[in-house]
C-alpha cells in the first residue's frame, strides 16, 4: 500500500487500485476510483461501479493517515487557496 498528499490531494495505491481525492475547485471533491493497469491515464472513474472497493480504499487511506502521523489541510487554508484560484491569483 502506498499513499500520498500533497495540497490537499490525497492518493492511496495497492495492486490495481489507486483512490484519489482532489477537493474543489481543481476537483470533484469526492474520492475517485481507477483501475491502474487497464487505465493508466486514469480517465475511467470505477467509484460508482464498485463502491465496496473504494470502501477498502478509503479505510487504507484512514490506516495511512495514522501510521504516518499526516495532518491533513484545514479548512482555512484550502479557502485561501480556493479564493485565490477563483480570483486567477496564485503563482
Amino acid at each position: 500500500i502506498i499513499g500520498w498528499e500533497l495540497f490537499a490531494q490525497q492518493a492511496i495505491r495497492k495492486g490495481k487500485y489507486k483512490a484519489l481525492y482532489i477537493p474543489k475547485p481543481l476537483g470533484s471533491d469526492k474520492w475517485q476510483l481507477f483501475n491502474i493497469r487497464t487505465d493508466p491515464g486514469e480517465t475511467t472513474d470505477l467509484a460508482d461501479e464498485n463502491p465496496e472497493v473504494l470502501a477498502e480504499m478509503i479505510n487504507y487511506w484512514s490506516e495511512y493517515v495514522a501510521e504516518t502521523g499526516l495532518v491533513e489541510v484545514t479548512d482555512v487554508f484550502y479557502d485561501r487557496v480556493k479564493m485565490e484560484y477563483e480570483t486567477k491569483r496564485l503563482y
